[in-house]
């Protein structure tokens, strides 16, 4: 790969490569900063709920946002109303079945929660090492080839949906 495209997939790689080291050895401690605010007097009621689900929605807006970005862009180009409909309502529910769930079997919910907080060093090392297995795919070029992959697992999954190849570089 060469020209501007090779220098953005070995940036890319890079970063991600980092990202993946820092999340095994957590290297870089501001990457955990949190901020917490402890009221006295905690809003109750309508007004409780609606602060706290706009607080809950400007936190995970960093996260959630790009992916919301792609399945509006998805959407806006799949040609049907039907289809883009399609897409936001998955999305939507895979978003948002995992708290309706969580909130209808609290006690189980919290039962396994406890069990699975033994292994989060695991579960952390593991997420670093296929981490750093992307960055390199990025850095080779292959991400792409994995794309396709995956892109063709889903098609098999799904049924024979359609099937696009991915034509970028990067």
């Amino acid at each position: 790969m060469s020209g501007i495209f090779g220098y953005i997939n070995l940036i890319s790689g890079i970063i991600v490569i980092v990202l993946g080291l820092n999340t095994v050895f957590d290297f870089f401690s501001m990457l955990n900063y949190e901020k917490r605010f402890h009221l006295k007097n905690k809003p109750k009621g309508i007004i409780g709920a609606f602060l706290t689900g706009s607080a809950f929605g400007a936190g995970w807006t960093p996260c959630v946002g790009p992916v919301l970005a792609g399945i509006l862009f998805l959407a806006s180009n799949s040609g049907s109303v039907w289809r883009s409909v399609t897409y936001l309502v998955f999305y939507s529910a895979g978003l948002g079945l995992p708290f309706l769930l969580a909130s209808f079997f609290f006690n189980a919910f919290i039962k396994i929660s406890a069990k699975l907080r033994s292994r989060l060093p695991l579960i952390r090392r593991i997420s670093g090492a296929l981490l750093i297995v992307i960055g390199v795919l990025i850095i080779r070029g292959d991400y792409k080839t994995f794309n396709n992959l995956a892109a063709k697992w889903q098609e098999r999954l799904s049924g024979g949906a359609s099937y696009i190849e991915i034509e970028s570089d990067i």
